[in-house]
């Protein structure tokens, strides 16, 4: 390995160890980091292991029973929303229609976030 990969190969980790605290200080959830990030779950795992840090503990499974869908869906939903994505993109992203994830607001009793919110 040259000098010069190795300092391209270091820039690019510290970058990316950067963009990884950004995500855990916005209070992005997982799912949706690992695709911002571009990478698996085995690929971050990994990449953390080989430069000897641990999971981010906000990312850290919690035992006990996996959340139901609507709790992680809304979730998802709200960092969508708090990081200016519309309704539509935000849908898009989830993989429902917009009508459904409005649906699913109402359905839980929960009101939209501001930024969705439509004037009638």
């Amino acid at each position: 390995m040259t000098a010069e990969t190795t300092q391209r190969t270091s820039r690019t980790w510290e970058e990316l160890h950067a963009h990884i605290e950004c995500l855990v200080e916005d209070e992005c959830p997982y799912d949706l980091a690992l695709e911002h990030l571009g990478m698996t779950h085995s690929g971050l795992r990994s990449a953390l292991r080989r430069h000897g840090l641990p999971m981010p503990a906000a990312w850290k499974r919690k035992s006990g029973p996996l959340p139901v869908r609507w709790e992680a869906l809304h979730e998802d939903a709200d960092w969508l929303a708090r990081t200016g994505c519309t309704i539509e993109r935000a849908a898009e992203r989830l993989g429902i229609s917009r009508d459904s994830l409005i649906t699913a607001y109402r359905r839980h009793g929960v009101p939209l976030p501001q930024v969705w919110r439509v004037e009638r």
